[in-house]
């Protein structure tokens, strides 16, 4: 095993570049695990990414959350 400790935007390029390699979402996982160790990633983080490749979001960024949007809201709610 590797001592290199794998960023999360480090394993989201690499489940995409699986995912062009045509592979599912459980070998993709596996291989990840077999490189990094068994905690780095879980299956059902891997099928998530995957059906959002699937759906053609290519992004590895995370999404904007409708609760942050929600937060900022109220605060300016609150300076009125």
């Amino acid at each position: 095993m590797s001592e290199f400790e794998p960023s999360t935007r480090h394993l989201r390029e690499v489940l995409l570049y699986h995912f062009h390699l045509k592979k599912t979402p459980s070998e993709a996982c596996r291989l990840l695990r077999e490189v990094y160790g068994e905690g780095v990633i879980g299956e059902t983080t891997c099928r998530d990414w995957f059906s959002r490749y699937e759906s053609g979001d290519f992004s590895t960024e995370d999404k904007e959350h409708p609760r942050a949007v929600k937060k900022q809201s109220w605060r300016r709610c609150w300076r009125i």
